[in-house]
């Protein structure tokens, strides 16, 4: 979903994980915030998206990186 330039500063996934803490943010909100930046034509929250569809999910995502998620902190 392709975020309008004109969204308040304080929507921003990175600005709500500083202000709210990291339950506020979605799993693609937070992984948008690790990429920081997205690819010409995609937001960061775009990429973000896709890469965790691609996986298969979050769990699929963090599989890629030998990660457990029962294990994770």
């Amino acid at each position: 979903m392709r975020v309008p330039r004109a969204r308040r500063v304080a929507e921003r996934p990175r600005e709500r994980l500083a202000a709210r803490g990291p339950a506020s943010l979605t799993d693609a909100e937070l992984v948008a915030v690790i990429l920081d930046t997205g690819l010409p034509g995609a937001t960061a929250l775009d990429v973000a998206q896709a890469v965790i569809a691609h996986c298969g999910g979050l769990a699929g995502l963090a599989g890629d990186f030998g990660i457990s998620v029962d294990e994770a902190p």
